[in-house]
């Protein structure tokens, strides 16, 4: 079915309902309208989709008084958004209002008793926080909030679909919720690149550039870990390095080849891996259009691995998410600003 058709159904018509009961308004904008996502899926997303609608326009738009000194239009907008990428579905909630208030966070968290007085929370701990079963920053309890109910019945939805959501917030700006779960099928076009004995996908649309590397040219970018491409210095990575894979040093050195990945301008939420880096792998094995399997239930025990396909000689590659890799490359401890679940 269309996403267009879960998010007018659901989440338009109650945040409609909570904009009347708050006295403010609104404007609703949806985008994606041609993905589709399964009966199943918009089963899934639904309830967790009406939190995150109602949190907007609860907690992040402003009143028409208090946006207009902002100098902001009296009007907010939330708007609704869905795109595949790989396997995985992406479905984001936008408000331009005031963003989250990370003091008042760290402040509710204090006063329950959550954190230590004096603690100085991270925006990624207060940003996890929110998520917390119970908890609420809301000095009133009113029908729509400070019930402690909302964000953590959306991140526990996605820890059952195997998914998981992201947050990405500025103050005076707005903030932008992405839940990302794992479709049973998708169609993609990949990079099939091998590294030690194994052949992986990299979507092509993440793929901007590459050729082979002599064994004298991949010695001088091991060394300094940047390589120049386009008038841009760009740091390298190593596939290997990023899959815990053993370096092959027992042949010398020898050809491997380099492909530059860019950064998809459509993602509603910014990750906090590298918009454009270079990356080694050990040969580019060709590129095809891929049927791609989604991970189910298990997907968010593969960091990292959006899907499985069927290469057209029998075998099976892993589809792999360049944006979770690194991630994890640059933030081992497993904190990100914008994950969870």
């Amino acid at each position: 079915m269309p996403c267009a058709e879960v998010f007018e159904r659901t989440a338009v018509r109650a945040g409609q309902t909570a904009a009347r009961q708050l006295g403010k308004q609104v404007e609703f904008e949806i985008e994606g309208c041609d993905v589709g996502i399964d009966k199943s899926l918009a089963d899934v997303i639904a309830e967790p989709l009406l939190h995150l609608v109602r949190n907007a326009v609860g907690h992040g738009i402003e009143s028409a008084g208090a946006r207009i000194a902002a100098g902001k239009s009296a009007i907010g907008k939330v708007k609704l958004a869905a795109f595949n990428e790989g396997s995985h579905i992406h479905i984001a909630v936008t408000d331009d209002g005031r963003g989250i208030d990370l003091d008042r966070i760290a402040n509710s968290a204090t006063i329950h008793g959550i954190v230590n007085s004096g603690e100085d929370l991270s925006m990624d701990q207060c940003l996890r926080l929110i998520f917390r079963p119970g908890f609420s920053s809301a000095s009133e309890v009113s029908e729509l909030s400070g019930r402690g109910i909302g964000l953590d019945i959306v991140d526990r939805a996605m820890e059952q679909a195997g998914g998981q959501v992201r947050v990405a917030t500025e103050a005076g700006v707005g903030t932008t919720f992405v839940m990302i779960l794992p479709a049973a099928l998708a169609v993609v076009d990949c990079v099939l690149v091998r590294s030690a004995d194994q052949v992986y996908g990299i979507r092509s649309a993440r793929v901007a550039d590459h050729r082979s590397l002599d064994p004298s040219e991949l010695a001088n970018i091991v060394s300094t870990n940047t390589i120049h491409w386009n008038g841009q210095e760009l740091p390298v990575l190593s596939l290997r390095s990023l899959l815990s894979q053993a370096e092959d040093e027992a042949d010398g050195p020898h050809e491997r080849e380099l492909i530059v990945c860019q950064a998809d301008a459509d993602r509603p939420a910014r990750s906090r891996g590298l918009d454009q880096f270079a990356l080694i792998v050990d040969s580019v094995y060709g590129k095809q259009e891929t049927l791609v399997r989604g991970l189910g239930r298990h997907a968010a025990r593969w960091l990292g691995v959006s899907g499985a396909a069927e290469l057209l000689d029998g075998n099976v590659a892993l589809v792999l998410d360049v944006d979770h890799l690194t991630e994890a490359q640059s933030y081992p401890d497993g904190v990100k600003e914008t994950s969870q679940g």
